[in-house]
């Protein structure tokens, strides 16, 4: 852990990572972990340990810790057990007197032989999640090798001469004949270029070129290494470390229409039970890990090359200081010891909030609590509100997109469909099912998983009552479904949207902000006019659960705010930064539209989260707009202009039929007679 650049050898690493677990073991297991991280913080190691775990790993996000501590023993025992054989080759095939310094050159040279390939297979692999291949010259993510088997990659020009060449180039050229068959033609007859002409133009015939099947699986050693393919590409999920931002001094600007709730009928507040989706999350990631191991083992043997051992422990040392770095915070202690990007070796507060932020992503929800609470409490008053702007910042992270799938409605007899969805980069998605999703019960299934194998995570899905269709989260960026219909009975059909969540840069905005607006001695130190402002920005940008997160936040501040929890305040209340209640305006104009929306005979039913979130946010609103004496300001900032003008228009033309009726002429009937001919001739 140097600042300096200084680099370590895999040893170096490998001590390293040792010490940090041990530190971490200690931190755990000690009665009095408080001391420790005293002891830690005064030994001046605590920002060289924020230094390493901001950096990035080069593997992908799906590694588990212990899978990696397994590929670096076995790499490294297998490079040891190498090396000593090949120093015992070199030493009989030499004097015993023959000591030069080309035997150490040579040692050298043995770990780079390898070099390339590893690194290229190395960097293929930890891009990529379980379900990919690791790549390397011989082998392909799209493509499974048996044992002994070669797949592509030699060059089919490799050792010909120059008239050889030639003879392949024109070959080529004028019956574009693959380059690989032609090379496998060629060494199937003895490396003869006459019989090579003769066989091709036995395997001429016509436009069409006809080899046999020992041709073709012998041209296989030629062909050029297939590529992945875009979905692959896609699935690459790497840890980078640290994800910077940039925070901006402006507010946000003033939002004219929220963004409508996707219309799905009744949400649940919570889809699926948090301890059922942490379990499906650790049993995925546990496969997956198990599964790149596997691949990198078999694509490594049970030796690599030096360079590539040396990211693999450095990705352990890493991952077990950011560990550790989680263990000090969530026991730091106390008043005595202040955060500060000082302490903790940051420049500015968007480093702290960053590492705060990458922690999110390696620890579980558990001891993140932890570390965020001793944040907050712990950090210097003046870091708080850049702290909780910076929260709002992350909030902002908007879901990623949204995919339907849906069958025919209704659906024919024997119908069968199977397919997946992909969403790239996404932590976890969110299945939500239309209304009117019906099938015939016990016969017509629809089935979802994580897995192509239908194992992980299974549900099925079939009747026509409501409880049938119950949306739920699975984790991943990818799940599969298949339908299939008997031969009688048919019905509606399925109908539903995917969307994909991150669990990240919003989660911890939340957390963050939520723990310091629950204490109200510090929650009254921040500028709440600013973040009110950004607030009701960012819960103008989300939906369905991070709105409802939003909302709850804005309804922290107003409680703050009410006359009983000012009155008990112990530091009188800044009418400077008091939230302004109409900029609430977007939020009013979509529960209103939600509110037309709701079906006229739903009134025995529970409305959607976020409408009941609303009102109970705009009843508090209003009571604290009487409290401050601003009730009109807030209610002509609250009106719905297109409201406003259909009840002037209704109200005209009452006037207007009231005066015709009685024979008292007004302007309003004078407008009216005006105004009909036009629209009679217009309709």
């Amino acid at each position: 852990m140097s600042k300096q650049g200084k680099q370590l050898n895999v040893e170096n690493l490998w001590v390293l990572a040792l010490t940090l677990k041990a530190i971490l073991a200690n931190l755990q297991s000690a009665h009095d972990g408080v001391r420790s991280v005293s002891q830690l913080l005064d030994s001046g190691l605590v920002p060289l340990l924020v230094h390493t775990a901001s950096k990035g790993t080069g593997f992908s996000r799906q590694w588990l810790l212990k899978d990696l501590e397994i590929l670096s023993v076995m790499l490294y025992t297998g490079d040891k057990s190498d090396t000593s054989k090949h120093h015992k080759s070199q030493a009989t095939s030499k004097k015993p007197h023959q000591s030069t310094p080309e035997s150490d050159s040579d040692s050298e040279s043995d770990w780079s032989d390898d070099d390339s390939s590893s690194s290229s297979s190395s960097s293929s692999s930890s891009d990529g999640d379980g379900e990919n291949t690791p790549m390397s010259p011989t082998k392909t993510p799209d493509m499974t090798a048996t044992p002994g088997e070669t797949y592509g990659g030699s060059d089919p020009m490799e050792g010909l001469d120059e008239n050889t060449k030639i003879c392949f180039q024109i070959t080529n050229d004028a019956l574009k004949a693959p380059l690989s068959v032609l090379r496998a033609i060629y060494e199937a007859n003895g490396r003869q270029t006459n019989l090579l002409l003769d066989e091709v133009q036995k395997c001429f015939d016509g436009d069409v070129f006809h080899i046999s099947d020992h041709i073709k699986e012998l041209a296989k050693k030629w062909e050029p290494p297939k590529r992945p393919v875009l979905e692959e590409m896609e699935n690459r999920v790497v840890d980078i470390g640290v994800i910077g931002y940039t925070p901006t001094k402006n507010l946000p600007k003033p939002v004219n229409e929220a963004i409508d709730e996707p219309n799905e009928g009744i949400q649940k507040l919570i889809s699926t039970p948090e301890t059922e989706m942490k379990q499906s999350y650790g049993r995925q990631q546990r496969s997956k890990s198990s599964s790149l191991l596997r691949k990198e083992l078999e694509t490594h043997g049970k030796s690599g090359s030096r360079n590539y051992l040396f990211k693999v422990n450095t990705a352990i040392s890493i991952m077990y200081a950011r560990h550790v770095l989680s263990a000090v915070l969530a026991e730091w202690p106390g008043d005595n010891y202040e955060i500060s990007c000082q302490s903790l070796g940051c420049i500015e507060h968007t480093q702290l909030v960053s590492a705060i932020d990458l922690l999110q992503r390696a620890e579980d929800k558990g001891s993140f609590f932890k570390v965020v609470h001793n944040a907050v409490q712990y950090c210097k008053p003046e870091l708080l509100a850049p702290l909780s702007i910076a929260a709002c910042h992350f909030m902002e992270e908007v879901n990623l997109c949204t995919e339907t799938r849906e069958s025919e409605h209704s659906y024919k007899n024997n119908a069968s469909m199977q397919d997946k969805v992909h969403i790239p980069n996404a932590i976890f998605l969110t299945v939500k099912f239309d209304l009117r999703c019906s099938t015939e019960e016990g016969c017509d299934e629809l089935i979802i998983s994580s897995s192509p194998d239908y194992k992980q995570d299974k549900r099925v899905f079939s009747g026509s009552s409501r409880d049938k269709w119950i949306d739920f989260d699975v984790p991943g960026d990818t799940l599969y479904y298949k339908f299939t219909a008997d031969c009688s009975n048919n019905d509606w059909g399925f109908k539903f949207t995917v969307t994909g969540g991150r669990m990240g840069r919003f989660e911890t905005g939340y957390v963050l902000l939520n723990t310091i607006l629950t204490e109200s001695t510090l929650a009254l130190k921040l500028p709440l006019d600013e973040l009110w402002c950004w607030l009701v920005y960012v819960s103008c940008r989300q939906t369905g659960q991070q709105r409802l997160k939003v909302i709850q936040l804005m309804l922290r501040i107003l409680q703050l705010l009410s006359s009983g929890q000012a009155a008990s305040a112990a530091q009188p209340l800044d009418k400077t930064h008091m939230p302004n209640l109409t900029q609430l305006r977007p939020l009013w104009l979509l529960l209103n539209k939600m509110a037309k929306e709701t079906p006229k005979d739903s009134s025995a039913k529970i409305l959607p989260p976020v409408q009941r979130a609303l009102t109970e946010l705009f009843l508090l609103a209003e009571n604290l707009a009487m409290e401050w004496g601003i009730q009109e300001d807030y209610m002509v900032a609250m009106v719905d202009y297109e409201d406003l003008k259909k009840v002037a228009v209704q109200g005209l033309q009452n006037i207007a039929a009231l005066g015709m009726a009685l024979g008292i002429p007004n302007k309003a009937s004078e407008a009216f007679k005006k105004a009909k001919p036009t629209t009679t001739s217009s309709a």
